[in-house]
């Protein structure tokens, strides 16, 4: 997923001792700019950055990416400890948002023999508004039904999704091949 970060009036700098005379941050939809001005003897302080946000612009997979100081924008600051391309300042990812929809991710075996179990059993999983799958949700309940055919689906119809999967495990069609196949229907939101 691409990111932008949010220009908000939450993102400021705040400031420890009185080394560090002024700070700033400009933010764009690119970039985050920190701009600071040391005085004093000591020249040391501590600056901390707080409230950045970061939106998905476009349904790519979730990013993940450390945060770190790049060597082709280094700007002229010399931070003690800190090494362009190297040092961390944390993990950003983007976690998938709320379920949208339901998608097939195991349709059940093309053929099948009355009162057996499928082989491979469904399994449907819980995307967002991107497409992206929804790992984080435990909630959603699953019921899995015939779409087209004459047929009974036994078993656990029911299932609630684990890490944005609904495994069924025991399902079975009652009439011989052709096996009717599976349909999910929208998530209804609010």
């Amino acid at each position: 997923m691409v990111g932008a970060l949010v220009p908000a009036s939450a993102a400021s700098p705040s400031r420890e001792a009185e080394d560090i005379s002024a700070a700033t941050i400009l933010v764009t939809s690119s970039n985050l700019t920190v701009t600071y001005s040391v005085g004093g003897t000591t020249k040391l302080d501590v600056l901390t950055i707080s409230g950045v946000q970061v939106q998905p612009l476009n349904g790519a997979d979730g990013y993940a990416g450390y945060i770190l100081r790049l060597s082709e924008n280094a700007g002229t600051g010399v931070i003690a400890g800190i090494d362009s391309d190297l040092t961390t300042f944390g993990l950003l990812y983007s976690n998938p948002g709320a379920a949208k929809a339901l998608v097939i991710q195991t349709q059940p075996g093309a053929s099948a023999i009355a009162g057996t179990f499928f082989n491979p059993q469904p399994e449907v999983g819980t995307i967002d508004q991107f497409g992206n799958a929804c790992f984080l949700d435990d909630t959603t309940v699953v019921t899995a039904a015939v779409a087209t055919g004459n047929a009974a689906l036994l078993g656990t119809l029911q299932q609630t999704v684990m890490g944005g999967t609904a495994y069924f495990t025991n399902l079975s069609a009652i009439l011989q091949t052709p096996l009717p196949s599976v349909s999910t229907p929208p998530i209804a939101t609010a």
